[in-house]
């Protein structure tokens, strides 16, 4: 009789052992699963909107008529406006269960990337949101670029 009990209490013990582990570990993990999705939302769109100012840069130092056609992908809550320079938009906390983390002021994160001084954009879009896009990219004037998204 006295096995039977202790092997019963052992059982039990590991039974409260195990659901304290997951009752306290899986909010971690998920809290932590969605600030690297933020995270790397972050970063995507910072690449996406790098490289679509590196692209106009270069295009504004070649002739009227020049064009290049890219293809971007920009990560879910994430805007990319168009004026006189690109500036990205991710809003986070939106992505896992995590809880709000303070990265961003109105965890809204925002970078500007500057065009060559001179320059004026010319965009079809004023936001380039959410999925894959296909941009094109044509210097129209001496200073005057024209950026159309599809």
């Amino acid at each position: 009789m006295q096995k039977g009990q202790a092997t019963i209490e052992f059982i039990f013990i590991i039974l409260i052992l195990i659901i304290y582990i997951f009752g306290v570990t899986k909010p971690i993990i998920e809290n932590t699963q969605g600030i690297i999705e933020d995270i790397e939302n972050i970063s995507k769109a910072n690449l996406a909107t790098q490289q679509l100012t590196q692209i106009t840069n270069k295009i504004s130092l070649l002739g009227t008529g020049s064009k290049e056609t890219i293809t971007l992908f920009i990560p879910n809550n994430t805007k990319i406006n168009c004026a006189n320079n690109f500036e990205f938009e991710v809003q986070i906390n939106k992505t896992g269960n995590n809880t709000n983390v303070n990265l961003c002021e109105n965890n809204i994160c925002k970078k500007t990337f500057m065009v060559r001084n001179g320059i004026t954009l010319d965009c079809t879009e004023n936001v380039i949101d959410y999925g894959i896009k296909t941009i094109v990219i044509e210097k129209t004037d001496s200073n005057k670029i024209s950026i159309t998204s599809s």
